[in-house]
């Protein structure tokens, strides 16, 4: 399942410490720093998610064929950046790809707080 550094297992430390069957992790500890400088290379070259394209396809220059183009500039990443992660004008968050995701692990770490305190009795 994992390893701890300590002798006892928060929900947190229990969900990041689960990996698939590959070794991966299923919830590795989220970087936004690296996460940003990675999407953001993929963006400069044209590689979209077709998920993320709901969110920002409005964003994006498309070509004459309606194919989406390279982002060229530092003000288009940004903005991206603001709509995925659900940013305001005003620095607020509201919706965004992430709220939806945020609100997924939510319940999954929900679902083992309830399991230690209903079944281990661990409060």
């Amino acid at each position: 399942m994992g390893s701890f550094k300590y002798p006892f297992i928060s929900v947190t430390d229990l969900i990041h410490s689960l990996r698939g069957r590959k070794t991966e992790y299923a919830f590795p500890i989220f970087r936004s720093d690296e996460y940003w400088e990675e999407k953001f290379k993929l963006y400069k070259n044209g590689i979209y998610d077709s998920y993320e394209l709901q969110f920002i396809g409005k964003l994006l220059k498309k070509d004459a064929s309606g194919n989406y183009l390279p982002v060229d500039n530092q003000e288009t990443l940004n903005k991206i950046r603001d709509r995925i992660e659900g940013k305001l004008s005003n620095g607020t968050r509201k919706g965004g790809l992430w709220k939806q995701q945020g609100e997924c692990g939510n319940l999954v770490h929900d679902v083992f707080s309830r399991f230690y305190r209903d079944t281990i009795g661990i409060k």
